[in-house]
């Protein structure tokens, strides 16, 4: 199984040009999030970002996704302007004079642009680049060791509430930071009921990470199972398709969904309650950096349905693997104003898709 992973793992890192910064996220989700500035419910919001890792490119565009949660951030609106520069210096050294940023083709590229933003799937961990904001005018970027400089006007929003953006940071913790960082863990879906139990059958991801032991722990624990019966936790890596059958879909007479393609499966007895848990460990290994997991518990219920099977909601582990610090972002932001200076955040900002 992590033979595939690995294999899984390279071909998404292929799918990504050197247009994603940092690029070590380019395919897994980011240590920290951030509502700064497009999903904060704040207007007006001045924003900046300076980026070290961009190649020479036309860009023509920005995009980010949606930091992950269980919870769906509904589709809304922003209004801004926005400003691209070959920077005036690297992100570490970022001022937090706002125009002291900013090189001598500063070129504005979005003019009083209104966006409607897509809602978030929490079924991706990462997130797709679905927070799009294409350029009124293209930037010509030279790259060559230069840094990328860009900045927002956010003038106008109708979000009710914070939508969340997936960012990085060099956290210090030696638990969770960049030499430890953890799985990310999610989960999606609804299952369905097992015979004599009064709710759906549920998965839930949970994990342990000890890079430099090095060790890994994934765990799914079941609950709602079939009780004293068996019940299978599966694992996979592909949640759009399985032998075949597009996913998700649904055992045909039945109201149980079928998440992922199964790579290993694992029979559990539940306790009398429905409980159940499973736990794989291995080592962790750089190859398996922004490989998600997607598992589920099928229990066998032959009082159920006719085809004798329940199944539970997905869970899902993504695995990020140790990064280097200084990272190559810096941000700087004021937020209710449009004024001159803000707040320097270095090694700090928003996973940024540039195309």
């Amino acid at each position: 199984m992590l033979a595939r992973l690995a294999c899984v793992a390279l071909s998404a890192a292929a799918l990504f040009a050197q247009s994603v910064s940092p690029t070590h996220f380019a395919n897994a989700e980011g240590p920290a999030n951030n509502f700064y500035p497009f999903g904060s419910t704040v207007a007006p919001f001045r924003y900046s970002q300076i980026h070290d890792d961009v190649p020479a490119m036309v860009i023509s565009g920005m995009s980010f996704r949606h930091n992950w949660n269980a919870n769906v951030y509904a589709v809304h609106s922003i209004t801004m302007d926005a400003w691209v520069s070959t920077a005036a210096t690297a992100s570490a050294a970022m001022s937090s004079t706002f125009d002291t940023n900013h090189g001598v083709d500063k070129t504005q590229v979005v003019f009083n642009r209104t966006y409607t933003l897509a809602n978030s799937d929490p079924s991706n961990l990462p997130g797709a680049f679905v927070l799009d904001y294409p350029f009124d005018v293209p930037f010509v970027f030279p790259g060559g060791g230069a840094s990328l400089c860009w900045e927002v006007h956010v003038t106008a929003k109708t979000q009710t509430g914070s939508v969340f953006y997936d960012a990085v940071s060099a956290s210090s913790s030696t638990t969770s930071g960049p030499a430890n960082p953890a799985v990310a863990i999610g989960r999606f879906g609804t299952g369905c009921t097992a015979t004599g139990m009064a709710t759906p059958m549920t998965a839930t991801a949970t994990q342990s990470t000890n890079w430099l032991g090095p060790t890994m722990t994934l765990t799914v624990n079941g609950t709602n199972l079939v009780p004293n019966g068996l019940n299978l936790f599966c694992m996979g890596v592909d949640k759009t398709s399985y032998l075949g059958i597009p996913l998700p879909a649904v055992l045909p007479g039945t109201t149980c969904p079928v998440y992922s393609d199964i790579v290993l499966a694992t029979p559990i007895v539940a306790s009398a309650g429905g409980a159940g848990s499973n736990a794989l460990t291995f080592v962790p290994a750089a190859a398996y950096h922004g490989v998600t997991i997607y598992s589920q518990v099928w229990g066998l219920d032959a009082a159920a349905n006719a085809f004798g099977l329940v199944t539970s909601n997905a869970a899902m582990h993504h695995i990020v693997a140790p990064y280097t610090t200084p990272l190559p972002v810096s941000r700087l932001f004021l937020s209710g104003s449009l004024g001159a200076t803000g707040t320097v955040g270095t090694s700090y900002g928003l996973v940024t898709n540039f195309y």
